[in-house]
């Protein structure tokens, strides 16, 4: 097996490898841009030419598409209906259309570098782009591990910056004439459990009675429900971050949820029935047996938020209320991550809002000192 290397400016190197013919008897290399030395560009080079010479790398790697097609098949079954869909969505409209014909070995980083610019150009967002990088590079992530290239351009791409939100949430005052003018008491739990514990509409959703420790105060939450990609019927999942976790409940939200236990055993009973064993807290079945679907309850609270005259107040807003509140009263960032169910505490870190306690003492005690000879002064000129 036969390599080479070119240079393609200072500290930047081509490398080829060739790796055979393909079905009509063309010469077939693979590419892979290298930023160091010489020397370090030889040393990848001959990985290159061993994986060539061991067969790791094919000689008849397809187009795009080909790989699209076979990314799908073995990986559609393993991500949840909402992803999914984002990824369909991501293909179609996006990466297809543009890179379909292109074969997969000639794909450079360069290329993709130059196709996000011009996607941001178009207007698409910051996360939106990030999101097509997210699917182009567990595809080619997927080509390297079955030897249809020996590299992946996505793994150097440079990819847009997101600026770090800020979330104007809603005040504790309007989160109570929320709760209080929800149209039917269900809804009022639900919203006012979303605002106790900061929890995602699916996990509210998820909620199951055996759930809820009325002796110990506390709920687990070990689900959630997402829509499915094809009849968009609620689906039942594990949480965002595989992990359970419990929260504390505040005395008024275990009242809240016992009277709404009594209300779901009265309606069902009034129809013969009772609920069974993992009945759902929110249902519109008398025996609870099926979750709320979460893009109702958006729906429901968009027209109760129009009621309240809260405009551009969303549901999720409850959760990012929940970790401002906490944080502005000084509970522990760990804390308030665990409660979330972030997986990474600089998630956490975005509701601070500047509104951090430590800071604020930290200036009032440097304003004593800074006043204290001031004062000193003043005391003595009225001796």
């Amino acid at each position: 097996m036969r390599g080479y290397i070119r240079a393609r400016g200072r500290g930047r190197w081509q490398l080829a490898v060739y790796v055979g013919v393909d079905s009509v008897g063309s010469r077939q290399y693979r590419y892979q841009t290298v930023n160091g030395t010489k020397r370090e560009a030889e040393r990848v080079l001959a990985g290159l030419v061993a994986d060539a010479h061991d067969g790791r790398i094919r000689s008849d790697a397809g187009t795009i598409a080909e790989l699209a097609d076979a990314w799908w098949e073995t990986t559609a079954a393993h991500l949840s209906p909402s992803t999914r869909i984002g990824y369909r969505g991501q293909l179609e409209r996006r990466i297809l259309p543009r890179w379909k014909k292109t074969k997969v070995a000639r794909l450079q980083t360069l290329d993709l570098e130059r196709w996000y610019a011009q996607l941001a150009r178009e207007g698409l967002s910051a996360n939106s782009v990030r999101n097509v990088h997210v699917v182009m590079s567990s595809m080619f992530t997927s080509a390297v591990r079955w030897g249809w290239v020996a590299a992946s351009p996505c793994t150097r791409a440079r990819k847009p910056s997101i600026p770090r939100p800020r979330y104007d949430t809603p005040e504790p005052e309007a989160l109570m004439r929320l709760v209080a003018s929800a149209p039917v008491p269900e809804f009022g739990v639900f919203l006012r459990v979303a605002a106790a514990t900061g929890a995602r509409r699916g996990e509210l959703c998820g909620l199951q009675w055996p759930d809820i420790d009325f002796a110990k105060g506390e709920l687990v939450i070990q689900r959630g429900v997402v829509h499915g990609d094809e009849d968009r019927r609620p689906v039942v999942k594990a949480t965002k971050t595989g992990r359970d976790r419990f929260l504390a409940l505040d005395s008024g939200t275990v009242e809240a949820l016992r009277e709404h236990r009594a209300r779901m055993d009265e309606r069902a009973a009034a129809i013969k029935t009772k609920l069974g064993r993992n009945a759902f807290v929110f249902s519109d079945e008398p025996d609870c047996s099926s979750p709320w679907r979460p893009d109702t309850v958006t729906v429901q609270f968009v027209r109760l938020r129009e009621t309240c005259g809260l405009h551009g107040v969303r549901l999720h807003d409850l959760r990012h209320a929940h970790a401002t509140l906490l944080l502005a009263q000084g509970v522990a960032m760990s804390d308030v991550r665990d409660r979330l169910g972030h997986s990474d505490i600089r998630t956490t870190g975005i509701y601070l809002h500047g509104r951090r306690p430590g800071d604020r003492l930290a200036a009032d005690l440097f304003g004593q000192l800074l006043d204290a000879p001031k004062q000193s002064s003043d005391e003595r000129r009225h001796a």
